[in-house]
């Protein structure tokens, strides 16, 4: 029963999930800011990087698995977690770049979506040099990312994000758990996956949120 409970919030907080959650987020907590773009273009921005973040990557990841490149879509061999990381990369730096602002851009260009983009990059950079060292859990990466992506909202927030802030502690609790109580992580693996989520959106918030 506990495992199913686990295997239920591993799925529905996957870390290809996790910027499409920030992106909702941001429109909670940022209402005016997004307000100013058409509804036509929210609802294509929301798309593509749903599709760039999530849908693309794991589409690809089924494919390996039916060719048996990796052994199951969890990847909990570190070896054959490379060619998945680099996925994930090329995929999240093509999300960023679409977004990034420029002159008749087709997308948002809000600087909170752009930042949680780019940390969400440099996470996954943090975690793939790790990778040859130990297995750190990418679902405490996106998690601990998203915690960090909400306190730095909530820094631009013109409503209330203190239960947001407490959702995502809430929420990272949960799914660090989860994947112990899986087998799939030891604590080290799942703090180092914490801590790696965290410097990735400190290191865009410090070097291009604020810049």
């Amino acid at each position: 029963m506990l495992r199913s409970i686990a295997n239920f919030f591993s799925y529905v907080f996957h870390p290809l999930l996790i910027p499409t959650f920030c992106f909702y987020t941001a429109m909670i907590l940022c209402p005016e800011e997004f307000n100013t773009y058409p509804e036509r273009k929210l609802k294509l921005s929301l798309m593509i990087l749903f599709a760039l973040t999530c849908l693309f990557p794991s589409i690809i990841y089924i494919m390996m698995h039916k060719l048996e490149m990796i052994d199951d879509l969890d990847v909990r061999d570190k070896k054959q977690r490379i060619i998945p990381y680099l996925v994930a990369l090329f995929f999240y730096l093509a999300a960023f770049l679409c977004f990034k602002p420029r002159v008749g851009s087709l997308f948002i260009d809000q600087v909170l979506i752009v930042g949680s983009l780019l940390g969400a990059t440099l996470s996954l950079c943090i975690s793939f040099f790790a990778n040859n060292f130990l297995k750190v859990s990418l679902h405490s990466n996106g998690v601990g990312g998203f915690f960090a992506f909400c306190i730095i909202a909530s820094f631009y927030a013109t409503q209330s994000s203190y239960w947001v802030v407490a959702l995502s502690i809430i929420i990272m609790g949960i799914i660090s758990a989860s994947r112990i109580i899986l087998e799939a992580h030891t604590p080290r693996e799942v703090i180092a996956g914490l801590a790696s989520g965290m410097l990735g959106q400190y290191l865009a918030y410090k070097y291009y949120i604020t810049a």
